[in-house]
């Protein structure tokens, strides 16, 4: 806890819990990458839906991801 609040303060952030609006994660494992979750699509509002655009600026193809591991059966994660 001391170091992850030493980290934020170097950082300019108060410490404490942070909001991450981001609900699918691309991991490159170095010989594999692994999509964490899949994202809502737009079906929960306008803003969102923009996986393949995402994983496109990564300079990652959809027929590159290996692995596809759902965390939970949220519609907003499935």
């Amino acid at each position: 806890e001391a170091d992850a609040e030493r980290l934020a303060e170097a950082s300019f952030q108060k410490p404490g819990p942070r909001r991450a609006p981001v609900n699918a994660y691309l991991v490159n494992l170095g010989d594999r990458l692994v999509l964490v979750d899949a994202g809502t699509s737009d079906s929960m509002g306008p803003s969102l839906g923009r996986l393949p655009a995402a994983i496109e600026a990564a300079g990652v193809s959809p027929d590159q991801i290996d692995t596809l591991l759902i965390t939970h059966m949220h519609p907003d994660h499935i």
